[in-house]
């Protein structure tokens, strides 16, 4: 597979050669001799912690800019909303699977005065399958839906969970993880991972919303405003049947709201 040379090296700027053999260039007329090649990481939790260092060096605090998150999140979401109505769901929404580009890819990108915040790039696609391939687990269980836990209905059904809903949900951890002033996901995400928690004690709790803290590290809610968590509620149901679909995510409000809070 052969893509476009993208990315920004938000922690390591350390460039490197790669020399083609010269048998092979004479194969095709045109072609570079080498091309230089990064060390450093470029995704969404390279860009993250590059701006987080970024922020205590400067103001004391690790908390990204929320028109940031914003900005990004939506991004994600209208990538995800292309791919899904292509007839496909991704299977693996998390950080290290976002690329970030510091040079605009998209008209859309322009609305954002803050050049610093970077295009993104939706990447790996290894988990990705048509919508009617039943999921029987998520790529990664930091941002696993409920309906992996233990006991769901979904496992045990042949038809297994819909991938374009399990998408929703770990965007959402992702959006929180963002928020979060160090990165971390909500809680219960741990109890999880470590399977200490079943699909039916998560439904039966809390009217059926995913447990989330009642504020996000580093954050108070009249910050954040009763408008995130309206959003990332709709998108972490644990049922999944009742969450929003990807399409709802760029139009929500409160991303398309102006933010100058850190």
């Amino acid at each position: 597979m052969v893509t476009e040379y993208v990315g920004n090296c938000w922690v390591d700027d350390s460039v490197k050669l790669i020399k083609f053999d010269s048998k092979s260039v004479s194969l095709v007329p045109g072609l570079p001799s080498s091309i230089p090649v990064s060390s450093g990481s470029t995704d969404l939790w390279a860009w993250s912690y590059s701006k987080r260092l970024e922020s205590l060096q400067n103001e004391n605090h690790t908390n990204l800019k929320l028109h940031a998150v914003k900005a990004i999140i939506k991004e994600i979401a209208i990538a995800l909303h292309c791919l899904h109505a292509a007839g496909f769901y991704h299977g693996d929404v998390k950080s290290e699977n976002i690329i970030c580009d510091l040079q605009p890819r998209s008209l859309q990108h322009n609305q954002y005065p803050d050049q610093s915040i970077p295009a993104i790039i939706l990447a790996d696609f290894g988990h990705t399958r048509r919508h009617e391939t039943p999921m029987k687990f998520y790529g990664t269980p930091d941002v696993s839906p409920p309906e992996f836990l233990a006991k769901s209905p979904f496992l045990e059904a042949s038809s297994g969970a819909q991938g374009a809903l399990t998408d929703i949900f770990a965007l959402g951890i992702v959006m929180y993880m963002l928020i979060s002033q160090n990165g971390d996901g909500p809680r219960c995400m741990q109890l999880a991972r470590e399977r200490r928690v079943s699909f039916f004690e998560l439904l039966e709790n809390n009217s059926g919303n995913f447990p989330f803290e009642d504020n996000v590290a580093g954050r108070d809610n009249e910050e954040l405003g009763v408008g995130f968590w309206d959003l990332i509620k709709k998108m972490c149901k644990v049922n999944p049947s009742e969450r929003i679909i990807m399409a709802e995510v760029p139009l929500n409000a409160w991303l398309n709201s102006n933010s100058n809070f850190y």
